[in-house]
């Protein structure tokens, strides 16, 4: 059977087909690994750890408020953990990263571990209440009852220290 071409008795012109190879360039102008067109912070200074928009990290800030432990069965925050939180906020505005911050309560081993839940929650929605106040956003908050002790639970000066919040931004 001919093919359509010989069928019509014309011969179709062939187009010459010429590929082209091109290397695109995309500029990177502050360094950092994040191609400008995706940099959501220009001007990153030179080696500064950076998240995937080219924003600088505060990389994982934990911050433990040992000195300013909730009094026993309270979740007011005192005013060593609220001059931490306000130091703590304002790193997270100077980093000019899109931080998101985690707020974890915990409690001593004094009562029921369901009523230390609540507790070590209600701790930790305080701090990230108070960070909110001051301007910061997207906090996660965990509260984590009587788990991960930093201290000794057998002794008032244990029970006082685990009665804590600790910050992390990442």
């Amino acid at each position: 059977m001919p093919s359509p071409v010989e069928a019509c008795g014309d011969e179709m012109p062939v187009e010459e087909v010429v590929v082209v190879e091109e290397t695109v360039v995309v500029a990177d102008s502050d360094g950092d690994g994040v191609n400008d067109d995706m940099d959501k912070c220009p001007g990153t200074r030179a080696g500064a750890e950076v998240d995937q928009w080219g924003c600088e990290v505060v990389a994982n800030l934990t911050i433990d408020l040992v000195e300013g432990e909730f009094a026993f069965d309270s979740a007011e925050l005192t005013p060593a953990m609220k001059a931490a939180l306000e130091d703590l906020a304002q790193q997270i505005k100077d980093s000019k990263g899109f931080e998101q911050v985690t707020v974890i309560g915990y409690t001593d081993s004094i009562g029921p571990e369901e009523y230390n839940l609540k507790l070590s929650e209600r701790r930790a929605q305080a701090a990230a209440d108070y960070l909110m106040s001051l301007g910061i956003e997207d906090i996660t908050v965990i509260g984590k009852g009587e788990m991960d002790p930093v201290a000794d639970n057998s002794t008032p000066e244990g029970r006082a220290a685990n009665r804590r919040i600790e910050v992390k931004t990442h």
